[in-house]
């Protein structure tokens, strides 16, 4: 358990070349306090239930699993955010992520949830993070909530801002973004939830490829977009040969 919302199970920093292989990330919670901003390490926002990796270049994580963990914010409201319920990489040039498992992990019971299994992003004020793979990872019902607030994406999978980047030959099942409580409808307040398996947000040359996409969901009246798949300020994207 991570008091301090980073990391419930392991935390890396600024770690180059690292390898995480045949392990298992189980039951890990990384919980934060109620006070702070929505900042990556805040006090307030959580960030990878079961591994959270910042400034790792060619880190490889391979032949893992990550299962029922949760990063959890510590107060409902809108700017708090919870990312990466199973894993959260981010700043990471060359990151490999290949044939893991991430099931049934949760990002958010309050304020925004991104990434209910696995985050990949770039962060504000650091260099765009190129030549990340993801691929032949398995998601499995992974959920990421949003509580009474617009923002949230990606069940299995959110990718933010990198570019030069493949995402190829994952299984998304069951996967699931969704709203827990009341939001209002008014144009300022309209519930933003993308992509139930797999959402990809500001990213640039990215190929999305050889996927299969089953029974994802995005959930919240009529405003859930892309139950399989959600792209948002992307491109150019390739699309190629996937399975919805």
């Amino acid at each position: 358990k991570a008091g301090n919302g980073s990391g419930g199970g392991a935390f890396l920093l600024r770690t180059a070349s690292a390898a995480i292989e045949g392990c298992r990330f189980f039951v890990n919670y990384a919980s934060a306090g109620s006070n702070g901003s929505d900042d990556i390490g805040s006090a307030s926002s959580g960030f990878g239930g079961g591994l959270y990796a910042e400034e790792c270049p060619q880190i490889a994580i391979s032949s893992s699993k990550f299962d029922f963990n949760v990063a959890q914010t510590g107060a409902p409201e809108s700017n708090r955010r919870a990312e990466g319920g199973g894993a959260f990489v981010v700043n990471s040039f060359d990151a490999a992520i290949q044939d893991n498992v991430f099931d049934r992990n949760i990002a958010g019971f309050s304020g925004q949830g991104f990434g209910g299994g696995l985050v990949v992003l770039s962060g504000q004020a650091f260099a765009q993070v190129t030549g990340v793979s993801v691929s032949g990872n398995e998601f499995t019902k992974n959920w990421a909530n949003v509580v009474n607030f617009i923002g949230g994406a990606g069940g299995g999978l959110f990718v933010f801002g990198i570019a030069d980047s493949t995402i190829t030959t994952n299984t998304f099942t069951a996967n699931v973004v969704n709203l827990l409580g009341e939001a209002g409808i008014s144009l300022p307040n309209t519930p933003y939830l993308l992509g139930g398996g797999l959402a990809v947000d500001s990213a640039q040359d990215v190929q999305i490829a050889g996927n299969k996409f089953v029974e994802n969901a995005a959930t919240v009246g009529g405003f859930g977009l892309g139950g399989g798949l959600g792209l948002r300020k992307t491109g150019p994207a390739a699309v190629v040969d996937n399975e919805f």
